[in-house]
């Protein structure tokens, strides 16, 4: 790397925003020339009186009143947020156990139908009335299964339309 070559990227070099192969060639170079580390070393020097100078300069300090403005909104926000947080939090514990009381009341009412469904009606053979089932249920599993069939196909349809599947 030539002297020009650092002079150009110097300032790139101090911020970090070169690439590593580019700081390993900067810093051979710095190895082995001294004047560019004498140009490197002003410009550090340089940058930290410019960033002193900006953070004492008395036009750039903020003023006790917008500190102690900024502090009152601060701790309001903060305040109202947690009184929030504290409600929603109650709000969703109370959806919570309504789902879960929901559900076990719909498991309940699905464990009984199923239980119920299935009893024996024992004639007095000891022998499954099959005629006595199908009067009980009034031919609804059949009407019910194909129901359901078409609507699992309609739905597979559908997928496969809106995803353009063979």
């Amino acid at each position: 790397m030539l002297c020009r070559d650092f002079r150009e990227i110097a300032d790139s070099y101090l911020s970090d925003e070169l690439l590593v192969e580019t700081n390993h060639d900067v810093i051979r170079h710095l190895e082995a020339c001294a004047d560019c580390r004498r140009e490197l070393a002003a410009r550090r020097e340089l940058r930290s009186k410019l960033r002193e100078g900006f953070q004492h300069a008395p036009d750039l300090q903020m003023s006790d009143e917008f500190a102690d403005r900024l502090k009152a909104q601060v701790r309001d926000v903060a305040l109202r947020r947690s009184r929030f947080s504290a409600a929603n939090r109650a709000a969703y514990i109370a959806i919570a156990a309504s789902l879960v009381i929901a559900a076990a009341l719909g498991f309940r009412a699905v464990y009984q139908r199923l239980h119920s469904q299935n009893q024996p009606y024992l004639t007095s053979g000891g022998n499954r009335d099959e005629k006595t089932d199908r009067e009980r249920n009034g031919g609804r599993s059949a009407l019910a299964s194909a129901t359901l069939t078409e609507s699992v196909i309609g739905d597979h349809r559908d997928c496969a339309l809106s995803h353009r599947l063979a």
